[in-house]
């Protein structure tokens, strides 16, 4: 109800889940807090919108492992939401 009077979202929206980790968060823990992957042969940037990193990191996490599986150096810019 305080969504309803103080953004006007209608208290029967279903709002999406936030995630407990984030994209970034996750990425950044797999390479050591650095902004590119140390290893891979062909240099690949992801970028992970707002919902992706927030929400459905999951969906990061998946096109990580296809670009690494094929020798890709991913790197991954901050979000700017």
């Amino acid at each position: 109800m305080l969504l309803e009077k103080v953004l006007g979202v209608h208290r029967d929206k279903l709002l999406p889940q936030f995630a407990s980790q984030t994209f970034e968060a996750w990425f950044r823990a797999q390479t050591g807090g650095a902004a590119h992957t140390a290893d891979g042969t062909h240099p690949v940037v992801l970028f992970v919108t707002c919902f992706g990193n927030y929400n459905k990191p999951a969906l990061g996490k998946a096109a990580y492992a296809v670009l690494t599986h094929n020798a890709c150096r991913v790197a991954c810019p901050a979000t700017n939401c």
